[in-house]
């Protein structure tokens, strides 16, 4: 990586364009303590949130109600609780999203076929975002 100085008087007259340096990246860490911080009291005064995962249901009749979603989620999955979201769709099918606490087991039950009517998609749910923002 070759350093530049920063742009005098002549460069500025000359129209010329000085290529920034880059920048070194942060050193970023991620705890993996554990959960106690030392306290006996079962109160932690620091912690991260629950994870939660995004599922995207599509291809469901026009007269599908978010109710009716969250019912299917609850009778199959009863110990887990479901945010239910209807979308704005732009065809005549109706599409929902929906929200549960992260956990692998569960996920895998999500996307078994033989949980879910015969032509209802499942897949996770992508949040729109500028093109260039994430790398994929």
């Amino acid at each position: 990586m070759k350093k530049t100085n920063p742009p005098t008087n002549s460069d500025k007259d000359t129209g010329r364009t000085k290529i920034q340096p880059i920048r070194p990246k942060q050193n970023v860490i991620k705890g993996t303590g554990g959960n106690d911080n030392g306290n006996d009291s079962g109160k932690q005064s620091l912690k991260a949130p629950d994870r939660r995962i995004w599922l995207y249901v599509g291809g469901c009749n026009p007269k599908t109600k978010e109710e009716d979603v969250e019912k299917h989620l609850t009778e199959n999955w009863p110990h887990n609780q479901f945010a239910v979201t209807k979308l704005d769709s732009k065809g005549t099918n109706t599409s929902f999203k929906f929200s549960t606490q992260f956990d692998n087991e569960l996920l895998t039950q999500l996307y078994d076929p033989g949980k879910w009517p015969e032509r209802i998609i499942v897949k996770q749910y992508r949040f729109f975002r500028k093109a260039g923002t994430f790398r994929e």
